[in-house]
């Protein structure tokens, strides 16, 4: 199953469910699509875009992305790239985070300390083994929130 969130109009799932049904025949005779788009306006567009897919069964669009994927992959052209983090980095055996300030002259990166603590539960058992200072990593909020209604498939970016 491919699930594709925040499909937009279906341009995307309309290429690959175009090259799969030409030129990758086996992929695409087993494939079943999810084109995920909340905009309503955007679904009647998606519509038009899909229909051959829509009738012959192999895309569906959905509001919400499938609570059970027994197999395949979640992917979005942009919509991960814009899920809110927290950027951490670990100084002195301390995890912390980064927030972005001001020193009259510029922007500046500022060290504090964590703004949830669900950050210290999830971080150190995960990505943060050793007491060194590290580079900075990314932490997404939904691995520290409630991942259970939002879906799982959201660990740690970097």
């Amino acid at each position: 199953m491919l699930v594709e969130a925040a499909a937009g109009v279906g341009r995307l799932a309309r290429h690959i469910l175009e090259f799969a049904q030409t030129k990758l025949p086996d992929f695409y005779a087993a494939l079943r699509y999810v084109a995920v788009e909340r905009s309503p306006a955007r679904c009647d567009q998606m519509t038009v875009q899909l229909a051959p897919y829509l009738q012959e069964g192999k895309c569906r669009p959905s509001i919400e992305i499938p609570a059970h994927i027994p197999a395949g992959c979640v992917f979005s052209n942009e919509l991960l790239d814009a899920l809110p983090v927290h950027r951490l980095r670990q100084q002195e055996g301390h995890l912390q985070e980064i927030f972005v300030g001001h020193d009259g002259n510029s922007f500046v990166e500022l060290l504090v300390p964590l703004s949830t603590c669900a950050i210290s539960e999830y971080s150190p058992r995960n990505r943060f083994p050793s007491k060194k200072a590290s580079r900075p990593k990314r932490v997404s909020r939904l691995a520290t929130g409630s991942t259970k209604s939002r879906g799982a498939w959201i660990a740690v970016l970097f």
